[in-house]
């Protein structure tokens, strides 16, 4: 499911998997690939993905960024949040429950938290 307006493509176990170099932060970035982003330069970079195994993404290639599932987080640490079109709002995980990447596709979420111990976070 390429696209061709350099947005970096994940699925849902790679976006809520904090060991994934998409939740990471790697100074001066990592070197693109065929002109697409892999991982924030610093930790105040937004960062804005596509997760192709969501429901809402249509499984489009291209450049037609209105029926990709769009996240986007606005600093490392902050969570994955879907733009655009999202019939409702489902948070991941759901309070209190055990963290571990999403390993299902047929859960709408549209906010990622991945599963860092953010008590680390200052």
């Amino acid at each position: 499911m390429a696209n061709t307006i350099n947005i970096r493509e994940v699925t849902l176990a790679q976006i809520s998997d904090s060991t994934n170099e998409v939740n990471a932060v790697s100074g001066f970035g990592t070197a693109p690939i065929t002109g697409t982003k892999q991982t924030r330069s610093w930790a105040y970079e937004p960062f804005v993905l596509r997760v192709t195994n969501h429901p809402a993404d249509g499984g489009g290639t291209g450049g037609d960024a209105e029926s990709m599932a769009l996240f986007l987080s606005v600093r490392h640490g902050e969570p994955w949040v879907m733009t655009g079109h999202q019939p409702e709002k489902l948070i991941w995980p759901l309070p209190g429950a055990a963290q571990a990447a999403i390993t299902t596709e047929t859960d709408a979420f549209s906010c990622i938290f991945p599963d860092w111990d953010y008590s680390t976070f200052v």
